[in-house]
């Protein structure tokens, strides 16, 4: 009775943890659109880009593929023979908002000659950072498709250029970090899963894993939990489940930063599938219960409309 009762003690200490990292996180106000313009690749390519900033979801809602398509196919021939004299980021838009529309469907055959325009574009235009992010474009949708030679070496090429060039302003190359990466890490990462080489996969999860966990040591995780869900599942598709289990646990603890709510809570959803097969239901109960919350509340967030 009394290890039963140690236990429950424990569970329930755990449980609170948890549920005082969920409550830090969520009680994340402050304005992070400057920051994130430097941590997060995309916006700082859609900055860039677009005076206007990253095209939302939003906008794509309120305009049909067809109507997409006709205005990228106005501006097609131009984009085709763009350079860098006559270099026009308005004439973007177009592709970037059917191009991301037709991501939404998965769509991958209808956007692979659009992922292709903007790479041949931006290889006549650009040598840096915007390269890399039109390469990854790319490499996504060749994975997609199961074009695994083509996407790797799109990958290899971007990690290439993302290791070279210079993420923070002043400092002498290379200054990257492992988020920095993270695309084309997880990119070669899931390549090797498809091929079935578990063991180059696990490589480059572990290189992302280990990365973003040294440096988001003490702040507010954003890349971590997703990191975690990343090594987890080549493990988990090794049979080392015990070495995957206590990789979510400890990832369960986190602090996290608001923008990691969708992919905690799939970490967490992650773990209690995992724990319910060896048995710990009321554990995994709790662990749902606390995914769920995050998701709400993410959800929220999301249509408040508020930075933050």
């Amino acid at each position: 009775m009394k290890a039963k009762s140690r236990q429950s003690l424990q569970t329930s200490s755990q449980y609170q943890k948890i549920k005082i990292s969920v409550g830090l996180a969520l009680a994340l106000s402050t304005n992070l659109a400057t920051a994130l313009a430097v941590v997060l690749p995309s916006s700082l390519v859609y900055t860039t880009f677009f005076s206007a900033g990253p095209v939302c979801a939003a906008d794509i809602q309120k305009e049909d593929l067809a109507s997409l398509e006709k205005n990228f196919q106005s501006d097609k021939d131009l984009l085709e023979h763009m350079n860098k004299k006559n270099f026009d980021s308005e004439k973007l838009k177009a592709l970037e908002k059917f191009a991301r529309a037709l991501k939404q469907e998965k769509n991958y055959r209808a956007l692979e000659p659009l992922d292709e325009l903007r790479l041949n574009l931006f290889r006549r235009v650009y040598e840096d950072g915007n390269l890399a992010y039109a390469i990854d474009e790319l490499a996504d949708t060749k994975l997609a498709l199961g074009k695994l030679n083509e996407a790797e070496a799109l990958y290899k090429e971007s990690l290439k250029i993302n290791k070279e060039i210079s993420h923070v302003w002043g400092k002498p190359v290379p200054n990257y970090q492992t988020r920095d990466l993270a695309r084309q890490l997880t990119g070669l990462g899931h390549v090797a899963m498809k091929r079935g080489e578990f063991k180059a996969a696990e490589n480059y999860f572990k290189e992302y894993f280990d990365g973003v966990k040294k440096e988001e040591q003490g702040l507010r995780a954003i890349y971590t939990p997703q990191a975690t869900l990343e090594l987890a599942d080549c493990l988990l598709a090794q049979h080392k489940d015990d070495e995957a289990i206590k990789l979510l646990k400890e990832a369960s603890q986190l602090n996290v930063n608001a923008h990691a709510s969708f992919s905690q809570a799939a970490l967490l959803n992650k773990l209690a599938d995992q724990l319910e097969k060896t048995g710990e239901k009321n554990q995994a109960a709790q662990y749902r219960a606390i995914a769920s919350s995050l998701k709400k509340n993410q959800e929220r967030l999301n249509k408040s409309g508020l930075d933050y």
